[in-house]
Order: C-alpha cells, then sequence, then structure tokens
C-alpha cells in the first residue's frame, strides 16, 4: 500500500514555515489462523514502511515556546507482529501479543545545529553525526531511532469468567501485564526526556446481570503507580514532560438499552 499526509504551513514562526507532504510506502505479510476447534487464535504479521518527507514536530533548542514542523528526509520501520488469544474452557481465557519494532531514519541532514569549537563540532546529547552542508555545520540524524518507537512491547493477560455466581450475574475478572523498552520522547534526544523501559499492571473485576444489560466493575490501572512519559519537550533551557496517568481506582456502572 501507499499512503501519504499532505504538506502545509506551520502555525508557528520559523525561518521556512512551509513543509511538504510525507510519503509512505508500506508492505506487508501475515497470517491469521484458528486452532482447537476455534478455542486458539493466532496472527502474525511481518511489516516494512518506508517513509519519505516525514513530516517532524520539535521544540526549536534556545527559544521559548517555540515549535516547528520540518520533513525528515528518509525514514525505515520494519518489524514483527505476534498475537495470541486461548479459550483454555468456559471459564479460564489466557493470551499474549509481542512487537520487534525497528525503526530509524536513514537520512535527516540539518536535524539540529552542531555544537563546539568549528574544527571539531559535536551533536548535542550525542544524537547525530556533524555535517557540513553549504558551509553550515549541522547535524544527520540518520541512524537515530525514531520517538515513541521502542524496540520492543508486549503484554499478558489471563481472563476468569464463571455464570451464575450470584443468583444468576455472571462474575468475571481479568489481569494483564503491559511491558515497553525504552524510547525518547522527543526529537532533540535529550536523555532527561528518554523514557526507560516500563511494566504497566491493570486488574479489574465485574458483575453482569443476565440479560447483560446491567454491568457492576471495579477497575484499577497502573496498579504499582509506574511514572511513565506521555510527552516533553525542552523549553527555552528548561526540560518540561507531561506524564501519563497514575493509578487510578475506577468503579464503573454501565446499562445497555
Amino acid at each position: 500500500s501507499q499512503g501519504f499526509k499532505a504538506g502545509g504551513f506551520a502555525d508557528r514562526a520559523q525561518p521556512d514555515p512551509e513543509f511538504d507532504e510525507e510519503v509512505n510506502n508500506a508492505f506487508e505479510l501475515g497470517m491469521k489462523a484458528s486452532w482447537l476447534d476455534g478455542a486458539l487464535t493466532t496472527n502474525i504479521s511481518i511489516f516494512r514502511m518506508k517513509i519519505r518527507d516525514l513530516q517532524v514536530a520539535r521544540s526549536v533548542f534556545g527559544a521559548v515556546n517555540a515549535f516547528e514542523v520540518e520533513n525528515a528526509a528518509e525514514a525505515l520501520s520494519q518489524g514483527v507482529e505476534v498475537d495470541v488469544a486461548w479459550s483454555i474452557n468456559e471459564n479460564w481465557a489466557v493470551g499474549a501479543n509481542f512487537a520487534y519494532t525497528d525503526a530509524e531514519y536513514q537520512d535527516f541532514p540539518n536535524a539540529v545545529p552542531a555544537v563546539g569549537p568549528a574544527e571539531a563540532p559535536v551533536c548535542r546529547f550525542g544524537a547525530g553525526t556533524p555535517e557540513v552542508i553549504q558551509g553550515v555545520t549541522s547535524c544527520n540524524f540518520a541512524g537515530q531511532r525514531l520517538i515513541f518507537a521502542p524496540e520492543f512491547k508486549g503484554g499478558l493477560f489471563v481472563e476468569y469468567t464463571r455464570p451464575n455466581t450470584f443468583g444468576e450475574w455472571t462474575f468475571g475478572a481479568r489481569s494483564d501485564v503491559n511491558f515497553s523498552s525504552s524510547f525518547s520522547t522527543e526529537l532533540t534526544y535529550n536523555p532527561n526526556l528518554e523514557q526507560d523501559s516500563y511494566t504497566l499492571i491493570n486488574a479489574s473485576v465485574r458483575m453482569t446481570s443476565p440479560d447483560e444489560r446491567f454491568t457492576l466493575s471495579a477497575i484499577g490501572r497502573n496498579l504499582t503507580e509506574q511514572h511513565v512519559i506521555a510527552w516533553g519537550f525542552t523549553g527555552g533551557f528548561t526540560d518540561l514532560v507531561a506524564p501519563r496517568a497514575p493509578r487510578e481506582i475506577i468503579l464503573q456502572a454501565r446499562f445497555n438499552y
């Protein structure tokens, strides 16, 4: 398949506010299968996406609350995704998913200005390789992993369902564990804005009426209260982050009509 995002103009002041369209050529090979009379399902997908003129947005180093949008020359994202679900019996079900992603810039010239002496320029935070383009020394991000692109992600779940537990109401419980390897959250690759690997644990219990019109649930998310960065940026010389939700305990009542 081939897809694209239209170009446009950035709504913030920058030397060249116009940016080009982004084109994505994608190839995918996958298989969906069921086994054990449908009790076991497996999905696997191998993908490769080559992106030309990838649109990137970032804060401008040294400026306060200034952002810019521009095109990276070329990026490649490829990997494999696997998903398995097994209904062991009428009460128990388990499942797992896993994804490996190799996503990096193949070419991103003039990504950020190089710093240091003219005879020995360096890239801030060690991201990129200094190069001279039309007399200007900047850093090429070729080989840098894309932001928000962990190398490994996955999860496990176990679910229990028992009909007629209280009267004719059905009792259900589910717990899942999700993990992610580390990734950067902003295009400067500032180590202060890098998210370390983490594991999130969620759990829930529910009661469902015989006609399935009423459901009462207690839901716990991020039970171990892991601190995960939703996004971050450098404003001036200050690093700012927005966290994902902390531990949440939710009581929920649902009525279908």
